[in-house]
């Protein structure tokens, strides 16, 4: 479900790694690292990581979002989130 959001997202960013869920009580935390084009300025960036912590919540409530955002190490300008090598593939 998780995995979904993100890629429902697909065209504003690069790809995802180090995707972490567990369950404390009634709440589920989860953690990503989301790789995002180097060239995207921090409001940007900013923007998009409060988007997809708003879509997760929303569609899993009592969710606590922790987003890690990287610039892309390999050129991603012109990369997709098909073709991310960072991205796991299923």
């Amino acid at each position: 479900m998780v995995s979904a959001a993100i890629i429902e997202h697909g065209k504003e960013l690069v790809g995802f790694h180090e995707l972490r869920t567990r369950k404390a009580g009634r709440e589920r935390h989860i953690d990503l690292h989301l790789v995002l084009a180097r060239n995207i300025n921090i409001e940007q960036a900013h923007h998009l990581a409060d988007h997809l912590e708003n879509d997760i919540k929303s569609k899993l409530p009592h969710s606590v979002v922790n987003i890690h955002i990287e610039p892309c190490e390999v050129g991603c300008e012109r990369c997709s989130i098909a073709s991310c090598p960072w991205l796991p593939k299923a």
